[in-house]
């Protein structure tokens, strides 16, 4: 599109705009939501970037107020090779699927060890 004259963006949001001299180009940039997954009994995991975590919620949490924030100790599992897309548990709970960069790799969910590395979703 020729030359670019300006770059703009919106407060708040991850809108960015970006104006040619034969038009104009509005991205939306990714956001930094952290992706979770949770199992049937209540263990969840979740990323932020390429650091992946994982907490309990116990049966005694379960009786919390609708909307109530739940604190939750936080254990570190360890980093991944990849930029997570989406994390998914097994049926079972027993391996979580990380998703990203047109490939995927299965993890054990307790030890958080690679199973298997798939190059081609």
């Amino acid at each position: 599109m020729e030359r670019a004259w300006c770059v703009g963006v919106k407060k708040g949001s991850s809108l960015m705009a970006v104006g040619f001299d034969t038009g104009h180009v509005v991205v939306k940039l990714g956001d930094d939501k952290p992706l979770m997954s949770m199992e049937p009994n209540g263990k969840i995991v979740w990323s932020k970037h390429t650091d992946i975590y994982n907490a309990v919620i116990k049966p005694s949490d379960a009786q919390a107020e609708d909307g109530e924030i739940m604190p939750l100790n936080e254990k570190e599992l360890g980093s991944i090779e990849i930029f997570p897309s989406t994390l998914e548990h097994s049926p079972n709970g027993r391996f979580v699927t990380v998703t990203g960069d047109d490939e995927y790799i299965i993890y054990s969910a307790l030890a958080w060890r690679n199973k298997i590395i798939q190059n081609q979703c």
